[in-house]
């Protein structure tokens, strides 16, 4: 009866445990209670013990302790989900892509975690995307493997899995953000950069490792070196538009209304295109206007009229006299609301001159 009320106690203590960290905490507790106990002065005489009310035999504390290795083993990878012995079941993941910085695979059923092996430094996680970190210079394989409880996968190799991938690093200022900060390429291989500006800002160049000046395209496409001894490196240029932008005064609307072509804030009219409306970020009430060069080589001139509460004002735009033109191609002009503390919510073109004669 005493090896059961052992057992009893033990089970009564697991079943008010909290995952690891508490069992462990419990378990010693129920140790330490054993070797506090005293044993008897007489050689022969069996060693008694008190554990919450139940006397315990030596051979009963040795199967205790015994026990409670036992149940230590078990909840550390019982409640986390991991069997040292894990058998080999779970399908391996299928599509395992290197594309840069990202990882990507499909998910395998009954999955609960996944293994990464980057140059034998191990991470895992519960998604199917994992961004390398910046901070290697380089990869030598990569490989991966699928988790459940109690079970694995094979490790899956990428396809160049001995094949040395290269850090590509591309920083940007102020006024925009590209399609990578750091990305891992075989020699050779063809990658592609891009940026998008944020916003009252314009791409200027593509500037190489020495600060020397590559393309103004904010695309550019290049093919990895073969063997490169450093890491290559890019900076992204923007500009201000603000810095080209010339002042549009405002005129009463004869019409008192604002109809016709309709201008979106941040994007170019289908109707006509090349023209875009930005709202200035700090003055919301007023704005950009940015006009394609190529438009003007159709158009001398056009009115956009905008539209504050129920107020209409209209600006004559047009080429001024020592104008400049942005990098990318852009004339601006500052739009000021003509209504104090009234936002312009609507811009439309009700009138254009065609320079083309019909």
């Amino acid at each position: 009866m005493e090896h059961n009320e052992i057992l009893q106690c033990l089970k009564k203590e697991l079943n008010q445990l909290q995952p690891r960290d508490g069992l462990l905490k419990n378990i010693h507790t129920q140790c330490d209670a054993f070797d506090a106990a005293k044993s008897t002065k007489h050689k022969k005489a069996v060693s008694i013990k008190k554990i919450k009310g139940h006397r315990i035999s030596l051979i009963s504390r040795i199967a205790a302790l015994a026990c409670a290795v036992l149940i230590v083993t078990f909840g550390i990878y019982f409640f986390a989900g991991k069997n040292p012995a894990a058998s080999v079941s779970l399908a391996a993941p299928a599509n395992f892509q290197v594309n840069g910085n990202v990882l990507t695979w499909d998910a395998v059923p009954q999955a609960t975690y996944y293994t990464i092996d980057i140059d034998g430094e191990i991470t895992e996680t519960a998604r199917t995307r994992y961004v390398i970190p910046s901070g290697l210079e380089k990869i030598t394989g990569i490989k991966i493997k699928a988790g459940g409880v109690n079970t694995v996968s094979e490790w899956v190799y990428e396809t160049d899995y001995n094949v040395v991938r290269y850090k590509v690093a591309v920083y940007t200022g102020v006024g925009g953000t590209a399609n990578l900060t750091a990305g891992y390429f075989a020699a050779n291989a063809t990658v592609t950069l891009s940026v998008t500006p944020d916003f009252v800002y314009g791409f200027q160049e593509w500037l190489d490792g020495d600060l020397n000046s590559i393309t103004t395209d904010s695309t550019y496409t290049f093919e990895m070196p073969a063997e490169p001894e450093n890491s290559i490196v890019f900076e992204a240029k923007f500009f201000s538009i603000k810095d080209y932008a010339v002042n549009v005064a405002g005129q009463n609307n004869p019409r008192g209304d604002a109809s016709g072509i309709k201008i979106t804030s941040n994007a170019k009219s289908e109707e006509f295109p090349g023209v875009y409306f930005l709202w200035d970020a700090n003055n919301k009430d007023s704005g950009y206007l940015k006009v394609a060069s190529y438009v003007f080589e159709e158009y001398s001139s056009f009115i956009i009229t905008t539209k504050e509460a129920n107020a209409y004002t209209d600006y004559n735009i047009e080429i001024r006299e020592g104008q400049r033109v942005t990098d990318d191609g852009y004339y601006v002009f500052f739009i000021q609301n003509a209504k104090n503390n009234k936002n312009i919510n609507m811009v439309f073109i009700p009138e254009y001159i065609s320079k083309i004669t019909k």
